[in-house]
């Protein structure tokens, strides 16, 4: 790295992986590795009461400083991290944790932080081995919340939000948690060493408009309140900028923010005179209101799994009603995509009942789980069909691989159709039926299914995954996974090219489609429909306009 202790103007080069710019001063933050480690202190005897006692005050106060943060968590883009720490607080009051910790506390005289490493350690690892892939990923989540419970324990710790809160501050870490992004102001940075486009945390750091710069090693080295300015579009860094630079990306900021202020439902319309449609990805009606407000000219995308997410049974069809009615509601005429259960790979629900698979990704998930249990699926259709009375719903079938997945469940549509029909229960007749491509196979056939898709979304994440047999929740190989590799790019023409020809509306709904670098790109290739998180709906549209 370049020398960053000097006054002169040092630029480093690292992957913008979440959009924006920032000018403010470092904040290097300390790691898991500072903060989980094991005292080996023992206490009397006499002091089992006072140690018990201490431990449960210092969950007490975590669990206390989550809901506020729950609480505050507010505005388009935070619905999903309000039910995040909402869910922490299940995890910090566990019962299970306070009787182990307790009973080391009394057992082998340890201190609560020696207990608490131990359990949670266990704890950690038993979650490491499980076959739910979305519990595996939230690992560093939940060792982030022993590690604030250890920083009370040892009389360091400033509030759940306090360290990575305060407006102006650039965050620099190894890597920060889900839970932590979930907190940030709206007015900060992030720079972390990992470089990939499509972690949890990414993810939620665009939704929520908090720019990050990644694949820089060695970025704590930076000392604690330098002056920067991070650009999350080009991955560029400044240390020291000069007046010159800051007058250059104050301009930027001004310019973005204009773009950004107001709800924008002004068309978008490139020289050639074509009209490019930005909607938003959801997954809840709460957040359909959040997309509402950010100016989403439709829902392109409503992932339908986090109603059945968090749940000890499936959601009935009058409860999935309500919920698809109030978001078709709040979009009138304008057009709602809802995209069929996803369950299975990494959104495993246990009352499913799936068996367990060594690779789930490639198992028995999405439109394979719901065609060998097409009660899940005959119910959802019955549901969506009862909405749309209120709004403009297209059903859309996920991870399809055949021609004959899309007629089998067209058919189970067609059966909830005749059902509602003869209940005199009135419903859309003309509801577009359309499906993703996130499979090399759908993407390899696509002329093939034009006679039974009405249309077709792009879904980037998996399909990149499947392309390039790159698990694209594993960071070890997070640097081979490039959803702008020359094969997946092939990919994603062959699909626009065939559409457009065939006058098939595409879309794009997986985390490229509000990549900064890839929109240009995209847009040369045809695509003219962009489906993002909430957060991203403005700075996609600002994108479009000023490229």
């Amino acid at each position: 790295m370049s020398p960053i202790s000097n006054k002169e103007t040092v630029v480093l080069n690292g992957i913008g992986i979440a959009p924006g710019y920032r000018i403010g001063t470092a904040l290097p933050l300390r790691s898991g590795a500072d903060i989980w480690k094991d005292p080996a202190r023992k206490i009397a005897k006499s002091d089992v009461a006072a140690e018990t006692r201490r431990y449960r005050d210092a969950v007490q106060r975590l669990v206390s400083d989550i809901k506020d943060a729950a609480a505050a968590a507010k505005g388009p883009g935070k619905t999903e991290y309000r039910e995040l720490l909402e869910g922490y607080v299940e995890l910090v009051d566990d019962e299970d944790i306070a009787t182990e910790i307790n009973h080391r506390i009394s057992a082998n005289l340890e201190c609560a932080e020696t207990a608490l490493f131990h359990v949670g350690n266990g704890y950690l690892d038993d979650i490491a081995s499980l076959d739910d892939a979305y519990l595996r990923e939230r690992v560093e989540d939940i060792k982030m919340l022993f590690c604030r419970q250890m920083e009370i324990l040892a009389g360091d710790y400033h509030g759940f939000q306090a360290e990575v809160s305060g407006a102006g501050r650039i965050l620099i870490a190894r890597e920060l948690t889900a839970g932590e992004v979930a907190t940030l102001d709206d007015d900060i940075g992030i720079i972390v060493e990992a470089a990939s486009k499509t972690s949890h945390l990414v993810i939620m750091a665009r939704n929520q408009g908090v720019p990050v710069v990644g694949g820089l090693a060695d970025v704590q080295a930076i000392p604690a309140n330098t002056p920067m300015i991070i650009d999350g579009y080009s991955g560029a860094v400044y240390l020291h900028p000069d007046d010159t630079l800051i007058a250059a990306y104050r301009a930027k900021i001004a310019e973005e923010a204009q773009s950004l202020s107001e709800r924008d439902m002004s068309p978008l319309t490139l020289e050639n005179g074509e009209r490019v449609h930005v909607y938003a990805n959801i997954g809840s009606a709460k957040e359909a209101h959040n997309a509402d407000e950010a100016g989403a000219e439709g829902i392109g995308l409503f992932r339908t799994e986090f109603i059945f997410m968090n749940r000890s049974d499936p959601p009935d069809e009058d409860s999935q009603f309500v919920i698809y009615k109030d978001v078709l509601e709040a979009f009138g005429e304008r057009q709602v995509t809802i995209r069929t259960l996803d369950a299975g790979g990494d959104k495993a629900l246990e009352y499913l009942n799936i068996p367990r698979e060594d690779n789930p990704f490639l198992g028995l998930r999405s439109i394979r789980f719901c065609l060998k249990n097409p009660e899940f699926l005959l119910i959802q259709f019955r549901a969506i069909l009862r909405a749309s009375a209120y709004g403009n719903p297209a059903i859309m079938i996920p991870m399809i691989i055949s021609v004959q997945e899309m007629e089998a469940a067209r058919r189970l549509f067609q059966e909830a159709q005749a059902q509602l029909e003869r209940e005199k229960v009135p419903f859309k007749a003309d509801i577009p039926f359309g499906m993703m491509v996130e499979t090399p196979a759908a993407a390899i056939q696509i002329a093939d299914f034009l006679p039974v898709a009405d249309f077709f979304s792009i879904g980037t994440n998996d399909l990149t995954q499947y392309v390039l047999a790159v698990d694209r929740c594993n960071e070890a190989v997070a640097d081979l996974y490039d959803a702008r590799h020359p094969a997946v790019l092939a990919m994603i023409r062959q699909v626009i090219e065939t559409a457009r020809k065939s006058q098939r509306k595409v879309s794009m709904c997986g985390e490229m489609a509000g990549d900064a670098d890839s929109i240009p790109l995209l847009l040369e290739m045809g695509l003219r429909d962009f489906s993002v998180g909430t957060g991203l709906v403005r700075k996609v549209k600002h994108l479009i306009r000023t490229t």
